[in-house]
């Protein structure tokens, strides 16, 4: 048995769809014998999402940049949630910069933020958007994504955030075509 992982976006799906090319190509190595998985920043439920409507077959997932592994019923196999508390002073400080939105993830689904304070519901899908109160009651935070177009301004808050989180988050760069997918 062998087994593939891939990357989504950008990689496997490179326009508004995974092309039928790939789809196929997905098909025939499973057909071996061999597993396929997606490795993605995505959460859960936004992944499940790309996958049921481009009707892809996977074995396995890693979502919310490795917090979330899941089997291909999406059972979550391994989850790593962030330390409530510390995630709470990093959401206070990210209140305070001149972000676009963030988004806080429990894995499955996601809370967005906007730079005014306001919350609101991405997709107004119960499957995918989380609430404040739901994210307060349930105390599982795997994934917070802040979206920033000042390149320079971003690795000075991620060097911030790697110095005085140290041990608590891990920090990634995204580009800002990745926002919406988050």
């Amino acid at each position: 048995m062998k087994i593939l992982a891939s990357d989504y976006d950008g990689t496997l799906r490179t326009g508004k769809c995974v092309s039928e090319e790939n789809v196929e190509a997905i098909r025939a190595f499973r057909a071996h014998g061999n597993a396929f998985g997606i490795v993605t920043g995505r959460s859960v439920e936004t992944i499940r999402q790309e996958i049921e409507k481009n009707h892809l077959e996977v074995d396995f997932l890693v979502t919310n940049n490795g917090g979330i592994i899941c089997d291909q019923e999406y059972r979550s196999i391994k989850k790593d949630t962030m330390d409530f508390d510390k995630a709470m002073e990093l959401v206070s400080y990210i209140r305070t910069l001149p972000c676009e939105f963030f988004s806080i993830g429990d894995g499955f689904r996601r809370l967005r933020i906007y730079v005014d304070g306001k919350e609101e519901a991405h997709t107004a899908d119960p499957r995918l958007d989380l609430t404040w109160e739901e994210l307060q009651k349930n105390r599982q935070i795997v994934q917070i994504v802040m979206f920033l177009h000042d390149q320079k301004r971003v690795e000075e808050i991620t060097d911030h955030i790697q110095h005085a989180f140290a041990g608590h988050v891990s920090c990634l760069l995204y580009t800002s075509d990745a926002a919406d997918d988050m």
